[in-house]
């Protein structure tokens, strides 16, 4: 244990920062089994534990100074007189709290005080998740995490034994004093109502999302066996990898490569899903090799199998014999502070694909018979309500452009997808959804990918995911078609030997997203006019920061812009203080990215008032809101809280008209 002189204690409010210290190594850790299931295994003997796995905490406030010491040790009622605790990275050190509270090795009044987090504090404010990232932005210090790498695998006795509990300890002592100056210089700047968005992110993905484990481990072995399937068309996997000395794995790329070469096809370059290259490989050979079709479906069926493992890893019961999953998500896990998917535990940690689970990014569909998102299926007596916002950054478009002739028509009754297709291109039914699907996808493709600045190649890749490239289809004028080659010699150049071994349809494709390309900028000055106003605002601030004030009042920051050269010409900023990774940033893509802030702040309402008014909101994916109700009264439950998500903030008042459709299920589905 080590202790440090307490500080002059300063009239404010009383608050102490406190950090954990845990074993961990491959089979043990947040990355694997989450905040939640980690703790529950730490000091459980019965699962491999020990009694010393949650072997330090840190704690500082003025009153007390800096301890570090063994948890066992500390004095909880010398920080009973603080308002509040903060943590950095609140949902792991919350969670080691709570189990030692189980353990009785912590007093429950523990619980009963407010937590806040100075990680998510940090990224709300434009510093970088990471403590050490964001202590070096505020005060310049660099914080050694050495120490923690090494003890990786190791327990506090095996510090002991090899001369390193002193530095331990120091390291530790630090974190908590951090932490604390972290809050006491940035706390009165995290506004209550984001302060209680953190906590309840919090407190939900603790929690979880109500879980369907039977049919998880049915599908579980379902799948296995498909793969099994898979796997015995990959000739590949029954020779030895020279290099390793073992067998060729299934996604090996030279075991792929050795079978192409032994049939006399080429091997791809890249088993990307998203690449071109791939997807035309898979197309071309897989009708006619049995083993193409196989290496893509053994890799996609993998994936699954892994997202199931990773639920029923996490999957935990309730008292009631219920199983809940809890899960990870980031609080400002964007520039833009909307939520992202990410790894538990690491307040720098990176999601891995795959092996965790991410909710905000489900597969689309149904795959080889499983629906994962149907895995989250409503307790008995209850139901789930889906209720997502309808499109709601081409609603705030409007309002933010003061285009007042779109804005007239979403008063009328119409979403922004049909106004666009009425004013823009010529669309003049009486339901366009109805009328004409096509159009009406092709309208919303344009807004949402048109709108914020898309390339026509990347609007022909946006259409082509759809699956819909029939509404490229139609025949161009050789005119337009020969404007078109004249514009990839100048500005596109990297496309020219590729268009030349076309097919005749890809061709039309190709002309015709340049073409709607075209027409959108063409048909809307206000956005386009907006585009280059922000570029030469965003240009001038060379060498300094740039700043856009939103419509809700706030700040959106870049910082360090500089011009770039290499890899590629324009401009370069940081997003986050005390971050390394510099992001490109232009008009188009700021623009972008003050319409989502904005939507952001709307659901962020929304959901406010949702969990103010006592709903049991159980996940939220971009506008979308997952709240489990009680069947019997499901109906009028969905009606409240869609009255709560269009609910606008006082900074749009009647502006525009905010609408979110429902339905109930009884399981999570696409909605």
């Amino acid at each position: 244990m080590t202790t440090r002189p307490p500080l002059l204690f300063l009239t404010m409010p009383l608050f102490t920062a406190l950090d954990y210290e845990t074993r961990y190594d491959n089979e043990r850790s947040v990355t694997k089994q989450g905040n939640r299931g980690y703790a529950s295994i730490l000091c459980d003997k019965e699962r491999g534990g020990h009694h010393d796995d949650i072997y330090m905490l840190s704690a500082y406030n003025p009153k007390i100074g800096r301890w570090a010491g063994l948890p066992d040790e500390f004095d909880w009622e010398s920080i009973r007189d603080s308002e509040f605790f903060v943590h950095h990275n609140a949902g792991f050190d919350w969670a080691m709290t709570q189990r030692l509270v189980e353990l009785g090795r912590v007093p429950e009044w523990v619980l009963e005080k407010p937590v806040y987090c100075t990680a998510d504090l940090c990224v709300y404010s434009y510093y970088a998740r990471s403590l050490n990232g964001a202590v070096y932005s505020l005060f310049g210090e660099n914080l050694d995490k050495g120490i923690r790498n090494w003890m990786k695998g190791r327990t506090w006795q095996d510090a002991i034994a090899e001369g390193k509990d002193k530095e331990l300890l120091e390291y530790a002592d630090a974190d908590a004093y951090w932490c604390w100056k972290i809050w006491d210089k940035l706390g009165s700047t995290f506004p209550e109502s984001e302060r209680g968005l953190s906590v309840q992110t919090r407190e939900m993905t603790h929690r979880g999302f109500p879980f369907d484990m039977e049919t998880a481990v049915e599908w579980k072995e379902l799948l296995s066996k498909e793969l099994f399937k898979a796997r015995g068309l990959l000739e590949y996997t029954e020779e030895i990898n020279p290099k390793y000395n073992k067998p060729y794995e299934p996604g090996s790329m030279p075991g792929l490569a050795l079978q192409c070469e032994k049939v006399g096809i080429p091997c791809p370059s890249t088993t990307s899903k998203e690449e071109d290259e791939y997807i035309e490989w898979v197309e071309a050979y897989g009708k006619t090799h049995a083993f193409v079709n196989a290496f893509k479906s053994h890799s996609e069926i993998n994936s699954l199998i892994k997202k199931i493992e990773s639920m029923i890893e996490k999957a935990y019961k309730d008292s009631d014999g219920n199983w809940w999953v809890s899960y990870a998500l980031k609080y400002c896990g964007t520039h833009t502070l909307r939520w992202s998917g990410g790894a538990d535990g690491s307040a720098g940690g990176k999601f891995v694909s795959g092996g965790s689970l991410n909710v905000q990014n489900f597969p689309r569909e149904a795959k080889y018979g499983c629906e994962l998102r149907n895995l989250i299926k409503a307790r008995d007596g209850k139901t789930l309500v889906l209720i997502d916002l309808n499109a709601i950054e081409p609603t705030l478009m409007a309002k933010w452009l003061e285009d007042e002739p779109t804005i007239n028509l979403l008063r009328e009754g119409l979403n922004p997808y049909e106004a666009h297709a009425r004013q823009t291109m010529g669309y003049t039914g009486t339901s366009l959804k109805s009328d004409d699907p096509d159009m009406y996808l092709l309208a919303k493709i344009r807004m949402l990918s048109l709108g914020y600045g898309t390339g026509w190649h990347r609007f022909y890749k946006n259409v082509k995911t759809y699956n819909k490239l029939d509404i490229l289809d139609g025949e161009p004028l050789p005119k337009k078609v020969f404007e078109f080659g004249s514009y990839i010699n100048k500005y596109a150049k990297d496309r020219v030997s590729e268009w030349k071994d076309l097919d005749e349809d890809t061709k039309r494709h190709w002309v015709n997203a340049w073409l709607q390309v075209t027409a959108f900028r063409k048909s809307n000055p206000l956005i386009t006019r907006k585009w280059r106003e922000l570029e030469t605002q965003y240009a001038n601030s060379d060498g300094s920061g740039f700043q856009y004030r939103l419509m809700n009042g706030e700040l959106l920051e870049y910082f360090k812009v500089r011009p770039e050269i290499k890899p590629r010409r324009g401009r370069s900023c940081i997003v986050r203080r005390g971050d390394k990774r510099r992001s490109f940033m232009y008009g188009a893509k700021i623009f972008e990215n003050i319409l989502q802030r904005e939507a952001r702040s709307v659901f962020s309402n929304g959901l406010t008032l949702v969990n103010n008014a006592g709903y049991d909101v159980v996940m939220h994916v971009h506008d979308e809101l997952v709240v489990e109700v009680d069947e019997g009264s499901a109906e009028d439950d969905a009606k409240h809280i869609q009255e709560l998500m269009t609910t606008p903030p006082s900074w749009i008042g009647d502006g525009v008209p905010i609408r979110a459709e429902y339905e109930l299920s009884k399981v999570y589905r696409k909605t």
